[in-house]
């Protein structure tokens, strides 16, 4: 990510995170294509607009933040991660094999669907195929429609998702963690991580 889209990307959650009800609502409101612009979105409308065009699927893309050699063991059924300093991360996730589950720290992630994106009009430049697990503690039937109240509700909640796939353009097989803790309606931690494995 750009130093400049940083700078928006701040200004821009600085400005909901004052409202965060607001920004819900005008979500729920939304009709298809870019989001109306509005002063508290926390930045000028010149500057939501060169945020809009920076942050299209077809303008961005993923670009490494650092490189460093990661180990992965295969143990029967098992498949672990050995890295150190930044991608040390990796450590606390391994998957299951005979199970096709997904483990990060204490929680299982059951595997929930296969995804194939045939276009290259996205952040990785290309399309692919990818496998994903995912978690909700608590377990929630309607996750994609919850809404800031029920969340605010619920006292707590946390979030893993686990995508592992491949690109068409270079073959090359990546992984994404990602994952969010929010307690009383404040965010805890959030991360969305891609990971990139060449031999």
């Amino acid at each position: 990510m750009s130093p400049r889209l940083m700078a928006l990307s701040e200004k821009f959650k600085a400005g909901i995170q004052k409202d965060p009800s607001w920004i819900i609502e005008q979500t729920k409101r939304a009709k298809p294509g870019p989001m109306i612009y509005d002063k508290k979105i926390g930045m000028t409308e010149a500057e939501w607009a060169e945020y809009q065009t920076a942050i299209d699927p077809g303008n961005l893309r993923v670009a490494p933040q650092f490189t460093g050699d990661v180990k992965i063991v295969r143990d029967k059924n098992t498949l672990r991660f050995i890295a150190t300093d930044k991608l040390a991360m990796l450590n606390d996730s391994w998957f299951d094999l005979a199970k096709n589950e997904v483990h990060i720290a204490e929680y299982v992630l059951p595997f929930v669907q296969e995804t194939t994106v045939g276009t290259a009009t996205n952040v990785y430049g290309s399309s692919w195929k990818a496998y994903t697990w995912e978690m909700h503690d608590p377990q929630v039937d309607d996750f994609e429609n919850l809404d800031f109240e029920k969340i605010k509700a619920m006292k707590k909640l946390t979030v893993f998702n686990v995508q592992l796939g491949k690109l068409d353009k270079t073959g090359q097989t990546f992984m994404k963690l990602k994952g969010q803790s929010i307690v009383n309606g404040v965010s805890k931690y959030s991360f969305d991580t891609p990971f990139f494995f060449q031999e």
